[in-house]
């Protein structure tokens, strides 16, 4: 493995852990948005290197409303939870990039494209990123936000380490070609094992709450769903013809090369644990 994931590795996991284990449900939710600010912007520019022509903007501050109204529907109740619910904010996003389009000074040649490039930017990234603020404020059913987001990146990045290793060391059939030559099904196997090992220990090591089963179908959802999520940030990737999202991390590229798995995990986490605690009360 390159020093120079290593020595990032070593810098951004302590970070993390006490970010998620030790923060506070604002200082995350402020760490989200950041994280969420990059990611917009660097998914924008990519398709405006490629020709496309984005609301660079006005998808950065729809972004950011966005995960601040998870945030605000997150901490409150009744009618200021309804009004910043997710589906509000996603039809708010839309109808904002839109107008934006709209009163801008280029003329209306490709501009419903700007507008899906600007929106999908919105919802890729920000509204796939803000399920981390509403697992983190999570706290029903004896589960604790902080065991499903510390469970969340373990497991995820179990998977992108697993099928990193099985991949390198056994790798012989091609799982995807035509969006990630590099992937194999092999790598792909380890991924998944990596994910269900991590789930299962992460059941005995701190979340106590966790039954055996919930812990195998989290690790199995997250496995293959985090694998997907890497897929397609490569086929976006490919689409704009860039070969990483941006240079922001040593040895890992950009913030979406970083968080890719995460942006699909997040909701899937979210939705099995609503499931699980709902079937438990």
């Amino acid at each position: 493995m390159p020093y120079k994931r290593i020595a990032s590795a070593a810098v951004l996991i302590p970070l993390v852990y006490l970010l998620v284990w030790h923060g506070s449900p604002f200082q995350f939710y402020i760490a989200v948005l950041c994280m969420a600010s990059v990611g917009i912007y660097e998914f924008y520019r990519m398709f405006n290197n490629s020709g496309y022509h984005p609301q660079t903007m006005a998808g950065m501050l729809a972004g950011l409303l966005v995960v601040t109204g998870f945030y605000i529907g997150a901490v409150n109740e009744g009618d200021v939870a309804y009004v910043f619910s997710p589906g509000v904010m996603v039809a708010g996003a839309f109808v904002f990039a839109l107008i934006c389009r709209l009163f801008s000074e280029r003329d209306t040649n490709g501009a419903m494209v700007d507008v899906a490039l600007t929106f999908t930017g919105v919802i890729y990234v920000a509204w796939l990123s803000a399920y981390l603020v509403l697992l983190k404020t999570w706290d029903m059913g004896g589960v604790a936000g902080r065991e499903l987001v510390f469970l969340l990146l373990l497991v995820t990045w179990a998977t992108d380490t697993g099928a990193y290793f099985a991949g390198s060391k056994f790798g012989r059939h091609k799982l995807y070609p035509k969006i990630s030559p590099k992937k194999s099904v092999e790598g792909a196997a380890g991924g998944l094992l990596g994910a269900v090992g991590t789930a299962v220990l992460c059941r005995y090591w701190f979340f106590t709450s966790l039954t055996m089963h919930d812990a195998v179908a989290i690790g199995l959802i997250l496995g293959i769903v985090g694998q997907v999520g890497d897929l397609a940030e490569s086929m976006i990737k490919r689409s704009a013809r860039v070969k990483d999202s941006g240079a922001l991390i040593p040895g890992h590229g950009g913030m979406l090369d970083r968080v890719d798995s995460l942006l699909l995990n997040a909701p899937a986490l979210y939705y099995y644990t609503v499931v699980m605690v709902s079937k438990n009360i």
